[in-house]
């Protein structure tokens, strides 16, 4: 039986290797299963956590994603300039 750890180390692996559709595709595969498992998935680990990072932890990504584009539509109309500013590191990515 595999477990949650050897599927975590097995992200961990790929998340290091090099960007091939299939490693991409395997990499997908397990998130979504380590997200089917019903525990919050940390893919941060190794960096020290933001309150945003704690506040989405193994919510799920497209409710996240929903509210983000509210908050980034608001952002246009109050401040162009930083919204802009995050669309260019964003398709830096």
């Amino acid at each position: 039986m595999i477990t949650r750890k050897d599927l975590e180390i097995a992200v961990k692996e790929l998340e290091r290797a090099e960007p091939t559709y299939q490693n991409c595709q395997k990499l997908a595969d397990l998130y979504v299963i380590l997200d089917h498992l019903g525990e919050p998935v940390s893919y941060y680990e190794d960096k020290k956590k933001s309150a945003f990072l704690k506040a989405i932890a193994g919510k799920n990504v497209d409710r996240v994603l929903s509210l983000m584009d509210e908050l980034m539509e608001a952002t246009q109309v109050l401040s162009p300039k930083l919204y802009e500013n995050v669309l260019v590191r964003i398709n830096e990515l």
